[in-house]
């Protein structure tokens, strides 16, 4: 066997909490989360899955801190950080009609069978 066939493993280093990218508070590896329980607490990189801002500047975190993005209630928690990123950014422009993106350009004629 070679090295580039050797199996690659990451661990979290818990050790290291200051380079943990931002992410998620179901996701935080300082503060496990926990279903039904009181996930108030954070680290400096934890986020609001709900608003998508920093955890600490949610007005909302007293409820959107259970939120979560798998689970019996991803649906709902889903539903909500669509509604809250819509209200931050405003309504998504309608999509092009597919035929804005060949101009003017006549369709081909469609080749006879081959006999």
């Amino acid at each position: 066997m070679s090295d580039s066939d050797e199996d690659v493993v990451w661990m979290p280093n818990p050790n290291k909490a200051h380079s943990q990218l931002s992410h998620a508070r179901c996701a935080c590896e300082t503060h496990l989360f926990r279903r039904h329980q009181n996930n108030t607490a954070t680290c400096d990189t934890c986020y609001c899955f709900v608003c998508d801002i920093p955890a600490k500047d949610c007005a909302s975190w007293s409820r959107h801190c259970d939120a979560e993005d798998r689970g019996p209630m991803a649906a709902h928690w889903k539903t909500l950080r669509r509604a809250a990123i819509r209200a931050r950014d405003g309504p998504a422009a309608p999509a092009a009609p597919i035929s804005s993106l060949f101009g003017n350009r006549p369709v081909a004629a469609p080749r006879p069978a081959a006999s």
